[in-house]
């Protein structure tokens, strides 16, 4: 039996130089209806708010280190709640 070990991190909604362009284009926009579909978008984020990359660390640290030696098939969701905000 081959040794397998495959773990991952779900994407994740992140805060990106991008992203935080994107999201305050969209607060500024006189458009209404532009204006409710960003505020949509963190409101369906539990902890209301993107993630910054720098909380990405740990749990990357753990698949890439000893310390997830024994993790496999795992995947691990850092993403604020989103995931069972729709539970």
């Amino acid at each position: 039996m081959a040794d397998s070990k495959t773990r991952a991190l779900s994407r994740v909604p992140l805060f990106s130089q991008l992203s935080r362009s994107e999201l305050e284009f969209v607060a500024s926009c006189a458009d209404e209806v532009s204006a409710k579909a960003g505020q949509a978008l963190i409101k369906r984020i539990p902890q209301r708010r993107l993630g910054e990359l720098r909380e990405l660390e740990g749990p990357l640290l753990l698949l890439a280190s000893e310390a997830g030696s024994y993790m496999t098939g795992s995947v691990i969701v850092a993403d604020g709640g989103h995931v069972v905000s729709t539970l």
